[in-house]
């Protein structure tokens, strides 16, 4: 399946994983279609330092019972896993749910969606970076400091520490 990594400014697959995603298209009869790029595309954080990807692949995929297809740019020689990365899902205007057992994207059509918050809810707004992926900012610090502050987000990882002395 294509991971879903809006980390990813766009969609990237290694060699080795497209061609199991051909042959599993193919074995449903479906096709594949292989395209240089105009210019090599280096990419850096996924394998081994920096690679460069020369050509793009577009694959049919079913996704429940529907047909779609995944375009990416192909790094040689890779294992990396299919990336769905933030251009896709902007271009979608994608919502990720991850309440529930059970994430879901969610694709709206072309009337857009209504999305109700209940009272007490954040939205908080993203930067890109310039190298386009989504960041929260965390220095717009309350104006004044008083007896009122509250921690109201507390982003934490669940990994053991040390006790702290």
């Amino acid at each position: 399946g294509l991971l879903i990594d809006p980390g990813a400014h766009d969609n990237l697959v290694g060699a080795n994983t497209a061609a199991k995603m051909i042959e599993a298209a193919r074995g449903k009869g479906y096709g594949s279609k292989e395209r240089p790029l105009l210019q090599p595309m280096k990419v850096e954080g996924v394998g081994k330092g920096s690679q460069a990807a020369s050509a793009s692949v577009q694959i049919e995929i079913g996704i429940g019972g529907k047909l779609g297809s995944y375009t990416a740019p192909v790094i040689p020689d890779s294992d990396l896993p299919p990336l769905l990365g933030l251009k896709s899902l902007r271009s979608f205007r994608s919502i990720l749910d991850m309440s529930g057992g059970e994430a879901e994207l969610i694709l709206p059509g072309p009337g857009g969606f209504e999305l109700r918050l209940s009272p007490g809810s954040s939205r908080l707004p993203l930067k890109t970076a310039p190298s386009g992926h989504l960041i929260l900012p965390v220095t717009e610090f309350p104006t004044t400091k008083g007896p009122d502050d509250q921690t109201r987000f507390a982003f934490v990882s669940k990994r053991p520490t040390a006790k702290e002395q």
